[in-house]
């Protein structure tokens, strides 16, 4: 049975069983640009996918099927826009972490939605959607400052989550 995980203009996702498959569809925004083919985008997911491979708590690429269309293995959880206020810190040290790695890897999220942010059902984050992303070798990157900014926003966006989902007693500064 095929589930309909998100579908929009830009984009239908499924879940197949334990697979995801994405289908992009029209024109896309990516590395801080709105007008990225299917194809593009799907390529640049790919490659970041590939670049991630062993990086835990990132979903897994499986295969392309076509030029504008790939799968990647299901995280079982729910996604930090519908988790609960009430979380622990821990979570967020490990999100941290997470793209940290991403980060190392020269992966840099442009877009840091809450709904790409899993909570899986031991509580352990996870990071799906790299389609809307920076490289170090896309032309925007070679602006002085920009890369710095996307690793910045990256880490400022999980700490203000953090303070918006943890009890302030458990924030440390």
């Amino acid at each position: 049975m095929t589930q309909i995980l998100k579908k929009d203009e830009g984009v239908l996702v499924t879940l197949e069983g334990r697979l995801v498959r994405k289908t992009v569809c029209g024109l896309n925004h990516s590395r801080l640009s709105r007008r990225v083919t299917p194809e593009e985008m799907v390529d640049r997911e790919i490659r970041a996918l590939q670049l991630l491979e062993g990086v835990q708590g990132v979903q897994r690429f499986v295969r392309r099927e076509s030029a504008d269309t790939f799968y990647s293995e299901y995280m079982e959880g729910n996604s930090l826009l519908i988790s609960p206020r009430n979380m622990s810190r821990t979570y967020f040290d490990n999100l941290t972490e997470i793209v940290r790695q991403c980060q190392d890897r020269r992966v840099y999220r442009v877009d840091q939605s809450r709904a790409d942010f899993i909570v899986s059902p031991e509580g352990n984050p996870g990071i799906i959607d790299f389609g809307n992303i920076l490289f170090l070798d896309d032309f925007i990157a070679r602006v002085p400052g920009v890369v710095y900014l996307a690793k910045m926003y990256n880490l400022l966006r999980v700490w203000y989550l953090q303070r918006r989902y943890v009890s302030s007693n458990e924030h440390h500064i």
